[in-house]
């Protein structure tokens, strides 16, 4: 038997298919349908017969929604023309508000874009600043060994390091999981009919186990072999441009009558950009002993550019602080001229932040005074 109401719910259903259709649509739609099934009704059609016939007036549900479509796609188009025929006369209103007073527009102008230009420079200097050195994965497990010495009345925080101070240290202090000591040497390299005037880096094997300094070729590893060589990516374009440089050979004189062949073993990826210490060349810090017949490991009247230590537990560096005393002692009896007064670890986390007041440190400060240059810039920005 026939169900009008349920035949026609069935057909409205179909329409939900098609996005043509929203609900009131498809309620109009209902109501148009309705309408004439009532007036086929009343010419004595019977329920179906005049169902079928609305339904087949109203025609294929699917050219229904392409004709829709079309005419909703109408509307937009119309619609997007009116906007921009507002936005143009926008434009054309503001342009001759702005040149009846052009002295005035270009002072607001010139002002605004001063303004945001300053923004967008203190925002990149603050974020510069606070993610210095935050591709180390060790740094606040790493410290740089400092002490105060009494300079013209003035105790100044120095960078340097007595000589024999790292492996003492290691040594005598089993909260210490790795120790590396820095020293700075100004050589002569030849490779080929090229001869360059360059500062070498000695460090021990840890170096690149304490930094964050991946390789782009070669292995880290290859730092505790006293025959090899480790080039930044800069020196290595320098040197042998694009070219994959390990396992070549290059020569270091260190004066007229000392000398010794490398094996270049990798080449470090290009450094980040918010870097507060970097290097050329790396070799191990044994080759001091070998290439200079003068060397004293033990003599603390000599000094290191730097002597770093790594602690997995941060409040164990207090019980080394405490026991530094001994050698303060040890220093003093053959230093004369720069008695230390205290030894004070700077943690790698905070150490840019402090280099403008360590003298002779590795981290260069870049700016005189970071946090005074912040302030500056903030105070110049909010004026803005």
């Amino acid at each position: 038997m026939f169900d009008l109401e349920s035949s026609i719910k069935k057909w409205l259903k179909s329409f939900s298919s098609f996005r043509a259709f929203d609900h009131g649509k498809v309620r109009e739609m209902e109501l148009h349908l309705r309408d004439h099934i009532d007036d086929l009704l009343a010419e004595d059609y019977s329920e179906k017969e005049a169902f079928e016939e609305a339904v087949k007036e109203f025609g294929e549900i699917k050219e229904v929604a392409g004709d829709e479509f079309s005419v909703i796609k109408a509307k937009r188009t119309v619609g997007s023309l009116l906007r921009l025929t507002m936005f143009h006369n926008y434009s054309k209103t503001s342009i001759r508000s702005l040149m009846r007073n052009p002295l005035n527009s270009f002072i607001n102008i010139f002002g605004l874009s001063m303004a945001i230009g300053v923004c967008v420079l203190v925002y990149g200097f603050a974020k510069w600043t606070y993610s210095m050195d935050d591709f180390h994965k060790n740094k606040e497990k790493v410290y740089l060994t400092t002490f105060f010495a009494d300079r013209d009345g003035m105790l100044q925080q120095n960078g340097k390091s007595p000589r024999p101070l790292g492996e003492m240290l290691q040594e005598d202090f089993p909260q210490i999981e790795k120790i590396c000591r820095i020293e700075d040497r100004n050589v002569v390299i030849k490779y080929e009919e090229h001869v360059f005037h360059e500062k070498i880096r000695y460090v021990d094997s840890e170096f690149l186990e304490m930094f964050t300094f991946p390789l782009k070729w070669g292995a880290a590893t290859s730092l505790g072999d006293l025959n090899s060589i480790i080039l930044s990516e800069d020196i290595s374009i320098k040197y042998f441009g694009e070219e994959n440089p390990v396992g070549k050979d290059i020569l270091i004189k260190y004066d007229k009558d000392r000398s010794g062949l490398f094996t270049i073993s990798g080449v470090a990826k290009e450094f980040p950009d918010a870097h507060s210490f970097r290097f050329d060349f790396l070799i191990n810090y044994k080759n001091l002993e070998n290439y200079d017949s003068l060397y004293d490991l033990q003599d603390w009247s000599k000094f290191v550019n730097a002597t770093l230590i790594e602690v997995d537990n941060p409040s164990d560096l207090k019980i080394i602080e405490e026991g530094m005393d001994k050698y303060r002692l040890l220093q003093n009896e053959v230093q004369q001229d720069l008695k230390v007064a205290s030894f004070k670890f700077v943690q790698l986390d905070v150490l840019y932040e402090n280099a403008v007041n360590i003298r002779n440190g590795i981290s260069y400060p870049g700016f005189a005074d970071n946090q005074s240059a912040s302030i500056i810039l903030f105070l110049i920005a909010l004026f803005y």
